[in-house]
């Protein structure tokens, strides 16, 4: 409606935004032997499943960039336990990674890193074509490095995420450089405190200690 009105560009601020980034591990690689729409249809199964996970719990998907997703909670929609429901589906992309690589009988085994991170964010639609909305903020940035300094197969979540869901989830922590921020502390999501007490004590695995010293995205 804004843009009808001739507002350009628009931009706003959103406050307690749990954002989760996540991006497939090896694919690059992996997809340098497949063809167009074998490569196509791969990405659509996992981020058309993804799309399902995030409506149907009342959260947004912001856009893909390649092989990563980008999801956002209490941006424009505010679903009851918001930051627990974002963590929820960061867990469930690792089921819908499992159903597939399942499915999928050949050695092409997808994985992946998962990152969660709440915080204050700038939305907005830049430009005159191609119009897109976007997410912009350091908020969003160490997002994106809960995600890239994360550890395959796992859910790492910020200390300020942690506080929101600790009463939820069982989580170990670990100790992640970030630039601008130095040594921080984070957590590996082990699971929902809830199921676990029904299933009785397991044994957790173990979590790497440290992680990367870089903040920019490593290559597939």
């Amino acid at each position: 409606a804004r843009l009808k009105k001739g507002e350009s560009p628009i931009g706003d601020s959103y406050f307690d935004v749990t954002l989760m980034f996540t991006d497939m591990v090896g694919f690059t690689s992996m997809s340098g032997n497949m063809g167009a729409a074998e490569l196509v249809t791969l990405l659509d199964s996992v981020f058309g499943a993804y799309d399902k996970l995030v409506e149907c719990r009342g959260l947004e998907k912001i856009k893909t960039a390649g092989d990563a997703y980008i999801m956002a909670g209490n941006l424009f929609k505010h679903p009851a336990n918001v930051h627990v429901v974002c963590v929820e589906a960061g867990l469930k992309t690792y089921e819908v990674l499992h159903q597939l690589n399942h499915q999928n009988k050949t050695a092409k085994k997808l994985q992946q890193r998962c990152g969660l991170h709440t915080g204050t964010v700038v939305g907005g639609v830049l430009g005159h074509t191609t119009l897109a909305f976007d997410l912009w903020g350091v908020d969003v940035q160490f997002a994106a490095c809960m995600e890239s300094h994360g550890v395959p197969g796992k859910v790492q979540i910020s200390k300020k995420l942690y506080e929101r869901v600790k009463h939820h989830y069982s989580c170990s922590p670990r100790q992640v450089e970030v630039p601008g921020h130095g040594m921080v502390t984070t957590y590996i999501v082990n699971g929902d405190k809830r199921m676990e007490a029904g299933a009785g004590p397991r044994r957790r695995s173990r979590v790497p200690s440290n992680a990367g010293s870089s903040f920019s995205r490593p290559h597939n």
